[in-house]
């Protein structure tokens, strides 16, 4: 066989693969959405009572969305009833400030050349919140612009995210936020003292830890306004519940990010329905035909 006959055969074989994964995918794909429908439609209430809900978001550098984000949240832990939003903030945020501080001349140089906002973002994304840095790329170019000036009233016209969520938080008995005082410390510190802090909170008002559930989202999700409701179908001994995500929500891009934005967002959408949620429901067949937990600590595990 010829070195050509070789490779050709290679090629076909790897073509195949990759159709026999895509048609496998895609049937896995029709079955989750199947499942999807099914359950949204047949799902009967497993529980009478409804449990606190803390909705729980950490936050670093999120100007931007922590406004819109923690509005949309609220509503939907009005909708369910007892329920609270709880930001949690982080130092690093203001001592990372101090260290961005020092990359503004080089900002205001690169925008005495035309720029994109998607250059800057990829950048200077730790500089200034992306819209701004939209808005500075839309008076790039101009040499007879003062930028150094520009770029620093931009940098402090720009509050931090726990300023903001401070001030969330003092307009409405719903929000809450917590602060991380440790320069080191990461998202698993952030949610863990908000939790903790808001557990002892609703223990003083007489809600025990067992009486609620903690949700944990990040800044840029969107949860359907009936996700909640969704509890009240679980089984009452349900501790953990994972939701996957989908990535559907249309952006403001246009032109070539726009279009590699949404394909990646269709790519992720794909692998939750093709691969997550069969592989995720098959560990959930299994642990209940075993009756046994799946080397999760005895805690049981629910999708919805």
């Amino acid at each position: 066989m010829t070195a050509r006959r070789i490779a050709a055969a290679v090629g076909w074989a790897g073509a195949a693969a990759v159709a026999v994964r895509g048609a496998g995918g895609s049937y896995r794909l029709l079955q989750s959405l199947r499942w999807l429908s099914q359950a949204r439609n047949g799902h009967a209430a497993g529980q009478t009572r409804r449990r606190h809900v803390l909705i729980v978001v950490p936050l670093l550098r999120e100007q931007r969305l922590i406004q819109p984000t923690t509005a949309y949240l609220t509503a939907m832990a009005e909708r369910w009833g007892p329920a609270s939003v709880v930001l949690a903030t982080t130092e690093r945020e203001h001592v990372e400030r101090e260290v961005v501080a020092q990359r503004l001349p080089e900002l205001a140089a690169a925008l005495r050349r035309r720029r994109t906002g998607c250059w800057l973002t990829a950048r200077f994304g730790g500089a200034l919140p992306s819209d701004e840095l939209i808005r500075l790329a839309g008076v790039s170019g101009d040499h007879a612009t003062d930028y150094p000036t520009v770029v620093r009233a931009a940098f402090d016209a720009t509050p931090s995210t726990p300023d903001l969520a401070a001030k969330l938080a003092a307009t409405s008995d719903r929000v809450f936020h917590h602060h991380a005082t440790d320069p080191a410390a990461t998202m698993v510190h952030q949610i863990n003292g908000a939790v903790a802090a808001e557990l002892e909170r609703l223990g003083a008002q007489g809600v025990a830890p067992a009486e609620v559930w903690i949700a944990v989202y990040n800044a840029d999700s969107r949860p359907h306004p009936h996700t909640l409701d969704a509890l009240t179908a679980v089984p009452a001994d349900a501790r953990v519940i994972q939701q996957s995500a989908l990535f559907t929500v249309e952006t403001s891009r246009s032109g070539l990010s726009g279009v590699l934005c949404d394909g990646a967002a269709l790519l992720q959408s794909r692998w939750t329905l093709a691969r997550e949620i069969p592989r995720l429901r098959a560990q959930a067949r299994q642990a209940r035909s075993a009756r046994r937990p799946l080397n999760n600590g005895g805690v049981p595990v629910h999708r919805f």
